[in-house]
C-alpha cells in the first residue's frame, strides 16, 4: 500500500509503469509457483478438475464486465469532477451483475458440467462465490 501511494503521489508515468510491471511480475511468479505445486500434488485428472473449477469465475468475470472498467477510466478522464459518481455507478452495476451471474451460473453450471462428479460441481459453485 505504501508503494502504491508513493507512485501515485509522484504522478510520473515511470513510477506508475514500474509499479505495474512489478505487480505483473509478482502475479506471474505466484501463478508459476502455484501451478507447479498443484501439478505435483494433484494427478492429471485432479489438475483438470481444478482448472474447470477456477476457469468459470474468471471467464464469467471477463465476459460480463460489460466494459465497465474502460468506461470509468474514459469518463473520469473526460469529467474528473464526477469521478466519484462514476465509481459509485460502476460499483453498483458490477455488484448487480455479479449477483445475477452467481445465481444464474449456480443454476446452469450442473448442465455444463454433467460429465464431472457432483463434488466437482459443488466445488465450482463455491468457486463462483469466492
Amino acid at each position: 500500500m505504501r508503494v502504491s501511494a508513493w507512485a501515485l503521489r509522484l504522478r510520473t508515468g515511470r513510477a506508475i509503469a514500474a509499479l505495474n510491471v512489478a505487480a505483473n511480475i509478482s502475479v506471474l511468479a505466484l501463478n508459476l509457483l502455484t501451478g507447479v505445486v498443484a501439478a505435483r500434488l494433484l494427478s492429471a485428472q485432479g489438475r483438470g478438475e481444478l482448472a474447470v473449477a477456477t476457469m468459470w469465475p474468471q471467464l464469467l468475470a471477463y465476459l460480463l464486465a460489460l466494459g465497465i472498467p474502460s468506461a470509468v477510466v474514459y469518463y473520469t478522464k473526460v469529467k474528473p469532477q464526477r469521478s466519484g459518481a462514476y465509481m459509485l455507478a460502476a460499483l453498483g452495476l458490477s455488484t448487480a451483475v455479479g449477483v445475477l451471474t452467481a445465481v444464474a451460473s449456480s443454476l446452469l453450471l450442473p448442465a455444463f458440467l454433467q460429465n464431472y462428479s457432483p463434488e466437482i460441481v459443488v466445488f465450482c459453485k463455491i468457486s463462483l462465490l469466492a
